[in-house]
């Protein structure tokens, strides 16, 4: 999954900020850092559903097919599949405890991109998957 993560951010970021630099001029400078910096932040710290798992890729350019978005839903639930019991709930915990932790430190800062609507019934595994490779 990382492999397949790293290669997509590599891929799209490029050409994310090709586009960020052609419309820069309608963006101010704080905005286009800040959208920049956000971009960035996928490197370190990963976001599947915000790289492969949005819909959104279906409409930006470099696009993403559907059946590229399912096939990765699909990979994510074999993982998730695979941890035993006891790691997947400690996994549950640690997730949950960082994410109410990073809700407290980026209080009225957009700092992320292609979130999506809060409704993901599958967040907590992709942010599971997210820990395993951040950890990989």
């Amino acid at each position: 999954m990382k492999s397949l993560y790293d290669s997509t951010y590599i891929h799209k970021s490029k050409q994310f900020k090709i586009d960020f630099e052609k419309n820069s001029y309608y963006l101010q400078p704080k905005s286009y850092l800040s959208t920049v910096l956000s971009l960035e932040l996928f490197q370190f710290y990963p976001d599947l559903y915000a790289i492969l798992l949005n819909p959104i890729h279906i409409n930006l350019t470099p696009k993403t097919d559907q059946s590229k978005i399912t096939e990765t839903e699909l990979i994510v639930k074999e993982i998730i599949n695979l941890l035993p019991e006891t790691t997947l709930e400690e996994l549950k915990k640690n997730v949950s405890d960082l994410k109410s932790d990073k809700i407290k430190i980026i209080q009225n800062h957009q700092i992320e991109l292609f979130q999506g609507g809060d409704d993901l019934k599958d967040k907590l595994n992709y942010d599971i998957v997210n820990f395993l490779i951040w950890n990989e």
